[in-house]
């Protein structure tokens, strides 16, 4: 159940405060939906059936990097704003939640997901010039899956890309803290720490306006530097750099025995041998006891 506003300010802390900012914005975080599609090529199809998971990416390598940034640039802005009709205290309290954001003490790891399995922009971005696919999930089915860390789930938030939402999120979530020293006085020792890190734990889904007609979903995982119970961290190449990932195997909270991931349907991209792809595929997921997955080729005319 989510605290009141009341309940939150008087004790902010993240296992709190970040559900209750979920559920005031879950107009913006959730939406009804049967299907979201992993856009990859070949070889990580192979990786997530093999694992009976996900390979989830460093923000800061993903195709549009700077989008990390943007979220702390809003929560710089977002500051001095508070900043300019704060008391002596409430800017000592406003500087340290600065130090606590730009303090690399976690890293975030992201899974994106869509709802359009057959989007050229997507094509473009994900397979790179190799053969993509793009993997159909059952988004009910996906939501019963969680990690073996902590049991952590994994259940996929819509992207926002409206500035006016994120800002607003950002200050929510600030305004909290600041309503919190006015009633119990001044900590420069914990508030901070948990202001920000509620903070990070949104910005991952903040991306520029530009890039809404993605209409991107994500899964995101964090590794906290001084926490032992960390995803193993990876590496792979793309392209001309080494990629940092995680590995996140996946097992389904409602049974005991392992089962397959949902995986509905696979469309092929567009490509000079889709039909042989196509015929691979088939012989792949069937080996692999995917009998019921839909492969298809995508409606996009190969140039």
């Amino acid at each position: 159940m989510f605290k009141s506003e009341e309940e939150v300010i008087e004790s902010p802390l993240f296992m709190a405060l970040s559900p209750f900012i979920t559920n005031k914005y879950k107009n913006h975080l959730h939406e009804k939906i049967d299907y979201l599609y992993h856009y990859t090529n070949l070889e990580g199809l192979m990786g997530i059936i093999d694992i009976q998971g996900f390979w989830a990416t460093h923000i800061k390598y993903m195709n549009d990097s700077k989008e990390y940034l943007h979220g702390l640039s809003l929560c710089n802005e977002i500051i001095e704003n508070f900043s300019r009709n704060a008391t002596s205290d409430q800017v000592k309290f406003l500087n340290k939640v600065s130090e606590k954001l730009n303090e690399e003490d976690s890293e975030n790891f992201v899974i994106s997901l869509c709802p359009n399995g057959d989007l050229l922009s997507q094509w473009r971005g994900y397979s790179r010039g190799q053969y993509g696919i793009s993997i159909g999930f059952d988004v009910k089915q996906l939501c019963q899956f969680t990690t073996p860390r902590a049991n952590e789930y994994l259940l996929p938030k819509k992207v926002i890309y409206e500035t006016d939402v994120q800002k607003s999120m950002i200050s929510d979530i600030i305004d909290i803290g600041l309503k919190n020293i006015e009633s119990k006085g001044l900590d420069l020792q914990f508030m901070p720490s948990e202001i920000a890190t509620t903070i990070k734990w949104f910005i991952p889904l903040f991306k520029d306006s530009s890039f809404s007609e993605e209409k991107e979903w994500r899964i995101v995982t964090t590794n906290f530097k001084e926490t032992k119970e960390n995803h193993p961290l990876r590496y792979r190449v793309r392209n001309n750099i080494i990629l940092p990932f995680v590995s996140l195997p996946l097992r389904n909270q409602m049974q005991e025995k392992k089962e397959n991931l949902p995986i509905k349907s696979i469309i092929v991209g567009p490509s000079d041998s889709i039909e042989f792809t196509i015929d691979s595929l088939k012989y792949f997921l069937k080996d692999k006891n995917y009998y019921d997955t839909e492969v298809s080729p995508s409606s996009i005319p190969y140039r």
